[in-house]
């Protein structure tokens, strides 16, 4: 149920891909009413900057689109600034999931277009994710 929120949140009016036939999770209003409650600061343990990720996390479901993991750090705003038109071209939505302040995500937010949302990225450790930055991709392979 975690993950379904987490997705959610991220997608807006969201179809997951399953085993079986999409569902639908959340409406786009819903997700708005998340992203409005946004708290800061926000952190991740177990999601440490820079450290190393496995191939593919297993996420249960199919992602509906490709989703990047970042935080509000230099590292971050770098990675995000190098992968832009690679995030985008893939229909992603990002993650900040270690923030301190507001500002910061506007930061984020003036160097790309892509959609991003400032929460808890607990979701990605239990699915086997150990580091930021990232991008993961429809089928769970980290990049």
């Amino acid at each position: 149920m975690v993950l379904s929120w987490v997705l959610a949140s991220a997608l807006g009016s969201v179809t997951v891909l399953g085993p079986t036939k999409p569902r639908r999770l959340v409406e786009t209003q819903d997700v708005q009413a998340m992203e409005s409650s946004e708290r800061f600061p926000i952190k991740t343990p177990g999601l440490v900057l820079g450290r190393a990720n496995p191939k593919q996390i297993k996420l249960g479901v199919m992602l509906a689109r490709a989703l990047c993991v970042i935080g509000a750090d230099n590292i971050s705003l770098r990675w995000l600034s190098f992968n832009a038109k690679a995030i985008q071209s893939v229909g992603g939505l990002c993650y900040v999931v270690n923030i301190t302040r507001e500002s910061d995500l506007a930061k984020l937010r003036a160097v790309t277009n892509v959609h991003m949302v400032a929460t808890s990225g607990q979701v990605f450790v239990q699915a086997g994710l150990r580091g930021y930055p990232a991008l993961i991709m429809h089928n769970g392979l980290v990049k």
